[in-house]
């Protein structure tokens, strides 16, 4: 009887080890992981750390490149729109002298560039109102044939030293007063003829829209 006891001890004792030492490798295999997890959140964390780092660099930048901006545009105001002013004050002097009609021909598309020109210089400098996206529509009365002729004016200007035909076809209308932005409505249609222009090779030929 004793010597049967004997080896049921002994494979309670080898169950028993074994039982610790898998308790143990279970343990160890626990804190392996628990130890790659805090490694990995660690290396989150910095990388978010640098990350953050990085966009602040960036918006710092942005925001000082804007105000940079904003300052020169502010600066350049004046003396832009100075030089723009009496070209069109001393056109309309010049058209109160009753120039000879080719004269008066040049001056009138003088004046309506200058016009057209300086409602744009407005636009570019008035930068708040351009970020915002609240560039205001004002429509109100206007002949529709005037802003057509301006346009042509203008579109002449671009054509001064170009080997391009351009017609423009315009038919008489009863009722040419609309309501429309003016405005708007010249720097489209400038746009779209000043590219035509711009793409059309020398010897080619643009055509303006009828009226």
């Amino acid at each position: 009887m004793r010597d049967g006891k004997k080896p049921n001890r002994e494979i309670a004792t080898i169950r028993t080890q074994t039982l610790f030492i898998s308790a143990m490798a279970l343990l160890m295999l626990l804190a392996f992981f628990s130890w790659i997890k805090v490694q990995r959140s660690s290396q989150m964390v910095k990388l978010e750390q640098e990350t953050n780092k990085e966009l602040n660099r960036l918006r710092m930048v942005a925001e000082s490149a804007n105000a940079a901006k904003s300052t020169f545009l502010n600066n350049m105001s004046h003396d832009i729109r100075t030089p723009m002013n009496a070209i069109i004050g001393f056109t309309n002097i010049a058209l109160k002298l009753n120039p000879k009609p080719e004269i008066k021909t040049c001056l009138d598309k003088i004046s309506d560039s200058s016009e057209h020109l300086l409602t744009l210089i407005n636009d570019v400098l008035d930068i708040s109102r351009i970020e915002s996206g609240k560039i205001q529509f004002m429509p109100a009365p206007v002949d529709i044939t005037e802003v057509a002729d301006t346009v042509v004016s203008i579109t002449y200007g671009f054509l001064s030293n170009r080997n391009i035909h351009f017609s423009f076809h315009q038919e008489a209308l009863k009722e040419p007063y609309v309501l429309a932005d003016a405005v708007r409505i010249r720097e489209v249609l400038v746009n779209i003829l000043g590219n035509a222009v711009k793409f059309t090779n020398d010897s080619g030929a643009s055509h303006g829209a009828d009226g």
